[in-house]
C-alpha cells in the first residue's frame, strides 16, 4: 500500500502526455498479481527488423549488425534457439525505466561469440509473474 512520503514516477509516451491542470486516472494492480492485461503485454513484444537482412539500413555499419526485441517488460529472460532446438544465446533484460525502456539489443552473436547463420530462429521470453511468449524471426544473408 502507498504510504506517506512514497514517490510515484509515471512515464508517458505518445501523443497524449500528462500536463498540469489535466485530470488523469491511473489504474494499478498489486505487485505480483497476474492479470489478463499483464499477459497481453507479451503479445506486444516484437523483433525488429524482421526479417533481418545483412547490411540493413538499421545497422550502423556492416561490422555492427544487430536486431532489437521491443516492448519488453521491465525484467525478462530472452532465449534464442535454432529451428533444431539448439540454444544460441540467452539475453537478460532488466530496465531501469530509462528512455529506451523495454528494448534489448542482440548483436547476432552466439554464446561462444560467433556470428549466427542465415535461417529462422525461435525466441522465448520468460517474464517473472507475467508469463512466457514464443516467437520467430529470420536472418537473411
Amino acid at each position: 500500500r502507498p504510504e506517506t512520503g512514497d514517490i510515484w514516477r509515471v512515464y508517458c509516451s505518445g501523443p497524449r502526455t500528462l500536463t498540469e491542470g489535466n485530470l488523469t486516472t491511473i489504474y494499478t494492480t498489486p505487485a505480483g498479481q497476474v492479470t489478463g492485461l499483464s499477459a497481453s503485454l507479451l503479445d506486444k513484444v516484437k523483433v525488429v527488423p524482421n526479417p533481418y537482412l545483412v547490411r540493413a539500413n538499421w545497422d550502423v555499419s556492416k561490422n555492427y549488425p544487430n536486431i532489437h526485441f521491443t516492448n519488453l517488460p521491465a525484467k525478462c529472460k530472452i532465449r534464442i534457439y535454432t529451428l533444431a532446438g539448439d540454444l544460441v544465446r540467452v539475453l537478460d533484460h532488466e530496465s531501469s525505466y530509462a528512455e529506451n525502456d523495454g528494448t534489448e539489443r542482440w548483436d547476432l552473436l552466439t554464446t561462444y561469440n560467433r556470428r549466427v547463420a542465415s535461417g529462422i530462429y525461435i525466441y522465448q521470453i520468460d517474464a517473472p509473474e507475467i508469463g512466457t511468449k514464443l516467437g520467430k524471426f529470420a536472418i537473411i544473408k
